[in-house]
Formats: C-alpha cells, structure tokens, sequence
C-alpha cells in the first residue's frame, strides 16, 4: 500500500504446512505421524469421514478418539465440555475435519490440551500467552466446506452466549501446523451451507481488499479469492456443473483464509455478530448482508484496490463506483436479504435485540 510519502511497511507470517487439491487428504497420514489421533467432528461428521473411501481406511490403520459433536456455533462452556475428557491423555495429533467450526474447534481442544486441567478455556481466552505452545499437539486440518479459511488462520472463534459475545482465541499457538484443503471433501455439501460458507469467503475477501491493514501480497490473494468467489458460487447453487466450480469455491476460501490471517477482518464482520447471536442468522449470510453499505463507505477514499477489483469482477470498463450495486443485485441473486429480514422481523425487533 501507499501513502503521500511513499510505501507503508508490511510483514508476512504463514508457518502452516499447507497442500491444495483433489485427493491431497491422502496426505494426512505422512502430515500426522504421531499417534494417537484426537479427531474432531461433527454431529455427521463421523460418518461421513469413515465412509470415505481415503479417510475411512487411513483412520482404520491409526488409532483414534473422537471428540464430538462440534455444535455449529460453538461456545465456551460447549468447547470446555468437549476438552476435558481428553485432558493428560496424550495425544500427538488433533486432526479436525469439517468445517470452520470444527477446524476452530480443534484449534481451542488443542490449546486446552497444552494447558492443562488446572486452566479453563474463559482463561486462555483473557490470556493466550498461558498456552504452553511446545506442549501443544500438532494440529492437522481438512476443511469439508469453502468458506472460513480457518485451517491458514491464528484464531479461533468462540461464542460467549452467556454474556451475549463473540470472542476468539488468537495467538502463536493457534496456529494449524498443517492444512489440507480438497475440494472432493465439499463436492456433496448441502445447498445451505454451500451458501453460508461461499459467502463468508467471498466477504472475508472483500473485507482484506479494502482493510487498512492490507498490503500488497494480502490485496493481490483476496482479490484473486473474491474473483474465484465471485464467479463460482452462483455456478455451485444453482445446479451448474459444479465441480469446478466447487474446487474454484475451495481455493477461493483458502486465499481469502491466508489474507485475513495478516489482515483479519473488518465491519462487516463486526456488525454480522450481533445478527447471529441475537437472531440466529447464519454467519456467512450475516456478514454478507452489509457488504454493499459497506462499499459505499469505503470507495470513496479507494486508492485503487477497488477500481482493480471492479475491473476483476465485472470488465474492463467497470468502475471502484460500481461495486456497491453490483454487490446489491449479487446478494439479491442469492436470497440473502430475504433470509436475513425473515430471521429479524423487523427494523424495531433489530433495534431492540441489538442495542
């Protein structure tokens, strides 16, 4: 980036071993050596793993404890509960499989891991440098959705519904030591979360792009995510050869995952938390929903990421000007205002849930 007095300083910190493409989970099993295996998942996602026909007899010849089921939205005393069974039992590995709730979820399990019995999550949450991280097991990960570029990230969410936040765990010891992101793991994913998780990485693109905290290596990976995005996720929902496009969605989310991991991210993120916990609004579909009020804001001061990015997603001709209507009549496209406005009610319900 720059200024009147020439370019800002940036810096870059990614030490996570990570491999893209189809059939790569096949890797998992020279990534995770160690044994045993502490595999985390979802209410489904056992079942879904063991019948894979790469994962099931990979996780047959290993020994292995599951730690599940990873709520959708996990939260602290959800995420202790799902620990503490597994404390001091050794494990060399945390392998999570699914989607950014779980691969978050392997995050936190692994922290607690290191900590030990005498240090609850809510304290690791106030102080992440408690994390002892060369004690912490290595931490494998294989997103099964498109969307929340967890697996090349330094933190964790972590709702707090008792006291109506979001918070996340962040630091050096958050960090996945491998990722393996193969897009046959999203081929069957329901319509829903294609959706949910689409949206997400296309917003978690955006938002770097237009970040202050941006540099010129975090612009160059999330515009090339928000195009990937852009292009492909309208081809996966509405029944177009998809798989393409689905593996287009998966390296989308990784990109867009490595930009924020230096960026992280920004207002619509901040106003999306709000919508979830108050109203259940999806995360993806949540943040998504104020992204064309967002880019009125910012492309007024735009110093030329914006009109790049324009140019990138609709033609030669297109203007940083153009964006906000264009992500109007995108998230039009995909019913997200109709979802959101269904979840709310109305203005007065919002504003008195929120405030």
């Amino acid at each position: 980036m720059t200024v009147a007095g020439g370019p800002l300083g940036w810096s870059w910190r990614l030490p996570v071993a990570t491999r893209f493409g189809r059939g790569s989970r096949a890797d998992l099993a020279a990534a995770a050596e160690a044994s045993p295996w502490l595999v985390v998942g979802s209410a489904a996602g056992r079942e879904r793993v063991l019948a894979d026909p790469v994962l099931g007899p990979l996780l047959a010849r290993r020994t292995v404890v599951w730690a599940e089921p990873v709520a959708p939205t996990p939260d602290v005393e959800h995420l202790e509960a799902l620990s503490r069974p597994h404390l001091g039992r050794g494990y060399g590995v945390v392998v999570g499989i699914g989607g950014g709730s779980v691969m978050d979820a392997a995050k936190v399990i692994a922290a607690r891991l290191a900590a030990g019995p005498g240090v609850a999550l809510r304290d690791l949450l106030d102080d992440p440098h408690a994390i002892p991280a060369a004690a912490r097991p290595r931490v494998i990960v294989l997103p099964t959705t498109a969307g929340s570029g967890s697996e090349v990230t330094p933190f964790a969410t972590v709702w707090d519904r008792r006291h109506g936040v979001k918070r996340s765990l962040t630091g050096e010891a958050v960090w996945p030591s491998a990722a393996l992101v193969d897009p046959d793991l999203s081929d069957a994913l329901p319509h829903e979360p294609t959706l949910e998780s689409g949206l997400d990485a296309l917003n978690q693109a955006l938002e770097s792009v237009w970040n202050r905290h941006a540099s010129p290596l975090t612009v160059a990976l999330a515009t090339r995510a928000a195009t990937l995005a852009w292009r492909a996720l309208p081809n996966v929902l509405e029944a177009q050869p998809a798989a393409a496009a689905r593996a287009a969605m998966a390296e989308a989310a990784l990109l867009a995952g490595m930009a924020i991991s230096q960026t992280r991210t920004a207002l619509c993120h901040a106003l999306s938390y709000p919508l979830t916990l108050a109203f259940g609004v999806a995360h993806g579909v949540a943040c998504a929903f104020t992204m064309a009020a967002v880019a009125r804001h910012v492309v007024p001061v735009d110093d030329g990421r914006l009109a790049r990015l324009a140019r990138d997603l609709l033609g030669a001709d297109a203007r940083a000007a153009d964006l906000p209507d264009a992500l109007d009549a995108y998230v039009d496209r995909l019913g997200v205002r109709g979802r959101v406005r269904a979840a709310i009610g109305s203005r007065d319900s919002l504003l008195a849930r929120t405030r």
